[in-house]
């Protein structure tokens, strides 16, 4: 009986080892993610649990209270270190608070920081990812501001473009693709009704917490 049950662990656990063979990421280029986050020598770098959110788009589905908080953590680190941070870390900082402030609708502000990713790109050196992302959110900004407009597909393509091999291109495709998807076919009237309520409502759940 021990045996069958140790040959049952044995097969479960063999088919665990399999699974996670097969997912989109290895385990080498999972741990090499943590290291970029924490560290290889387990030193904290920057806001690592606001670079986590931002990748796994978190922001959208947080409430405004949070979004304060999390600018707030975002603002106080720009000036505690602005000046002696790298470039990369000032591109990774300006991606954060230009989501944020742009969730929060400060869309000027949100501008400026996403255009400082863009105009610094040429310097940026290992964070080349956040150079397509502070694109899409340009081009999201856009689209909150003024509807789906050429500019606003064309930074989503320009965003597209931006070919390297990074760790989170399939996330930022993702993104793209079902931003021009939804521009291709916006809901109904009645669909977005729908939408906007069950958001308003999950808004209110997340100021009450």
């Amino acid at each position: 009986m021990n045996m069958r049950m140790n040959m049952n662990m044995y097969t479960h656990t063999t088919h665990a080892i399999q699974a996670a063979a097969c997912t989109h990421s290895s385990l080498e280029s999972r741990l090499r993610q943590v290291e970029q986050y924490v560290g290889a020598d387990g030193q904290r770098l920057v806001l690592p649990h606001l670079e986590i959110m931002y990748f796994w788009n978190a922001f959208p589905q947080m409430g405004r209270n949070m979004l304060a908080a999390a600018l707030a953590e975002v603002t106080d680190y720009r000036t505690a270190h602005w000046d002696t941070a790298s470039v990369d870390d000032r591109a990774l900082l300006s991606l954060l608070a230009g989501t944020i402030l742009g969730q929060l609708g400060k869309l000027p502000e949100a501008e400026a920081c996403l255009h400082w990713v863009e105009e610094n790109r040429k310097a940026i050196k290992q964070e080349i990812s956040v150079v397509p992302y502070a694109r899409y959110e340009l081009a999201m900004l856009w689209h909150e501001a003024e509807g789906v407009t050429e500019r606003v597909v064309a930074e989503l393509r320009h965003a597209m473009a931006y070919s390297h091999d990074f760790n989170f291109d399939l996330q930022l495709n993702l993104r793209i693709h079902l931003a021009l998807y939804q521009f291709q076919h916006p809901p109904a009237p009645e669909d977005q009704s729908e939408v906007e309520k069950a958001a308003q409502r999950a808004a209110a759940l997340q100021e009450d917490e």
